[in-house]
């Protein structure tokens, strides 16, 4: 019997996309979004939806992601079948050679390869991987995409064995107002607590749909690699901070101006690779005091936006707060589903975009967000195609979910790509369009 360890090797198929439920969306009055401001709002119309009013985004040719370049390859020996992966087992070594249309952090190679080594560290990718392999075990896919693995750059992992939640027609302002039940809401009450079997039960849910890696406030041995915990899974990174409550406001603080909140982060949490606070989750003006707060060292704040940082939410901003982000090397984790369900609102990502802003993606929760990444990225596709007039490629969002989530959680120098050195976290999913292999990604479904 064949042993796969070294890899983690999914095999998902193509199907339709789901659409979501369209959510009612409305801004508060007092939001700090402006007329002349960007403001990536849910509406019928996409009047007011771009910067200076404009009808459709001015975003720059500027891009995060690396260049690539399309290179087919003679095919090897071992013919590709179409429709399925085909083993053939070698002599033993340890190796494994992957053979089909291969997203590398630079090219896309048509009838590609990757080797991957006993030690489970990617050896080579390229056209000529066989003649470089000992033996290898030969997997070969027809029709198939080979991708780097989903990361999940954001969720609570505590709650991934609860429900997701209604209510109604509601819409919040801010995180506390539906924690809480403050300012007129009702409170959305979700359980948390999952225990050892529950959270590996939902890290199994994930990595069926082509997750490798998580960080999700929590963690459970043996599917994922928990980015701020010690199960890793032999990645040997530091351990990112995940912070949920860096203004110490989880009783419910809301402050508009001014910073006395209970207890603001020391910028000792810089000390690690990666600081990854919850901020401005939230469309009022308390929320975006909360970005103020954590941007200056001003009225009591600590500014934090630094490269080590990466923001969690960051929905209430506005264009200068944008420009801090990209100025400082701040990235942010977007988890559309979940802000568009409880707030009607998301991060103003096409404005990050065209800033230079570095962008992640995650889940967020199962009671407001997506139970897995393939959904999310769904969402994702659905907000741009429908509301941003595609202003992201299918690429940029696939990279959202690979190569730009670990950037933001700085672990891209040991996953995140198809690259040599890199660890092989990796899935194979079936392609439907070879010459767009990103969209089979956004549009795979789980088998």
């Amino acid at each position: 019997m064949k042993k796969f360890l070294p890899i983690l090797l999914l095999v998902i198929s193509f199907a339709c996309a789901r659409t979501i439920d369209q959510e009612d969306v409305s801004v508060p009055s007092d939001a700090p979004y402006q007329d002349n401001q960007v403001q990536d709002v849910l509406e019928d119309t996409k009047s007011d939806q771009f910067e200076n009013g404009d009808s459709s985004p001015d975003i720059s040719d500027d891009s995060i992601e690396p260049p690539e370049e399309m290179v087919v390859c003679e095919q090897i020996q071992v013919p590709v079948p179409s429709g399925e992966c085909v083993v053939q087992e070698g002599g033993g070594s340890g190796e494994i050679l992957l053979h089909g249309l291969v997203l590398s952090s630079t090219s896309i190679f048509v009838d590609g390869q990757v080797l991957v080594g006993a030690d489970g560290l990617i050896a080579c990718v390229g056209c000529d991987c066989f003649g470089q392999a000992n033996q290898p075990d030969v997997v070969s896919c027809g029709d198939s995409v080979i991708s780097p693995g989903l990361i999940n750059a954001h969720d609570h992992i505590g709650w991934i064995h609860d429900t997701p939640k209604d209510w109604g027609d509601e819409r919040f302002d801010h995180r506390h107002d539906w924690r809480k039940g403050l300012r007129g809401h009702n409170k959305v009450s979700a359980y948390g607590g999952a225990d050892q079997k529950e959270k590996t039960w939902g890290e199994m849910r994930q990595a069926i749909s082509g997750t490798t890696s998580l960080s999700g406030s929590g963690h459970a041995p043996g599917f994922l690699r928990n980015l701020d915990g010690s199960n890793q899974e032999g990645l040997g990174q530091e351990a990112l901070i995940y912070q949920t409550f860096p203004l110490g406001d989880s009783n419910g603080t809301l402050l508009a101006s001014g910073c006395d909140y209970p207890s603001i982060d020391s910028k000792s949490v810089l000390y690690r690779d990666c600081y990854l606070p919850h901020v401005s989750e939230g469309i009022d003006h308390e929320a975006r005091n909360e970005f103020l707060c954590l941007s200056s060292d001003a009225n009591g704040g600590v500014d934090l936006t630094e490269p080590q940082s990466t923001f969690v939410h960051a929905i209430g901003l506005v264009p200068e707060d944008g420009q801090e982000l990209a100025v400082s090397g701040t990235a942010i984790i977007w988890s559309p589903r979940s802000n568009i369900s409880l707030y009607g609102n998301t991060a103003p990502v096409t404005m990050y975009k065209k800033q230079g802003v570095l962008i992640g993606l995650g889940t967020d929760w199962v009671p407001s967000g997506s139970m897995n990444m393939l959904r999310e990225l769904r969402c994702a596709d659905l907000l741009n195609s429908k509301y941003y007039d595609h202003a992201f490629t299918d690429k940029e969002l696939w990279f959202m979910a690979t190569g730009g989530a670990a950037m933001a959680l700085a672990v891209d120098d040991a996953t995140g790509s198809i690259k040599s050195g890199l660890q092989a976290d990796i899935v194979i999913m079936t392609a439907k369009d070879a010459d767009n292999p990103y969209r089979s990604i956004i549009d795979a479904e789980p088998q």
